[in-house]
């Protein structure tokens, strides 16, 4: 998945933008690009789901969500160098921003 100034290899696992490069496990890959695919804020609900499949399971929700916490804050850490933010929208969820300061 290219832009101008990002580029997600979901083969290979890395993003990169800047001329810099940042490796991501499989599962990051994957909520970042389903991030960059959607260009709307994402729940975290929904996020959650993306990362673990449909499930009614009280206990999975809930284990899911805590995942998808945790590969958020990976990633923040990770596209931090690249201008690539993760933002959280209170009303709406996260947001991919690309170009940030």
């Amino acid at each position: 998945m290219r832009t101008a100034e990002f580029v997600i290899d979901t083969h290979r696992h890395w993003a990169k933008a800047r001329g810099a490069v940042a490796k991501m496990s499989p599962q990051e890959t994957d909520v970042l690009s389903y991030l960059r695919l959607s260009g709307v804020p994402r729940s975290l609900g929904e996020v959650a789901l993306h990362v673990n499949g449909f499930t009614t399971n009280e206990d999975e929700i809930k284990k899911a969500k805590g995942v998808a916490k945790v590969v958020i804050w990976k990633l923040r850490q990770k596209l931090a160098p690249l201008g690539v933010k993760i933002e959280t929208d209170a009303q709406r969820g996260y947001r991919l921003t690309v170009g940030a300061p």
